[in-house]
């Protein structure tokens, strides 16, 4: 069973903006059983968590860089818990299509 949202929210108040602190809440809130799809996760509880992370480059930056010669560049930040991975996307234009099946 997953922790209780408010204390998930509470443990890091210090640095609840960073990267870090959205991984760690994030492994927090879903445990090592639940995915993202799993009948116990309020999807709305994740878009908060989310929400509170302040994005910043420099955090970025230790996992890779954007690659100028693709539309898009994926970087995995963190396998979770095995259900669930957090990515940042750095994209060239936004306005464009950034599916492609080759990936």
């Amino acid at each position: 069973m997953t922790q209780d949202w408010q204390e998930v929210r509470d443990s890091n108040s210090d640095d609840r903006h960073s990267l870090s602190s959205l991984v760690q809440n994030l492994k927090d809130y879903l445990g090592i059983k639940s995915g993202i799809n799993s009948e116990d996760i309020d999807v709305e509880k994740l878009k908060s968590l989310i929400g509170n992370y302040t994005p910043s480059v420099d955090e970025w930056n230790q996992y890779g860089k954007p690659d100028p010669s693709q539309n898009y560049t994926r970087l995995l930040i963190d396998d979770i818990n095995g259900k669930c991975n957090l990515v940042c996307m750095f994209a060239e234009n936004l306005a464009k299509d950034i599916y492609s099946p080759s990936l």
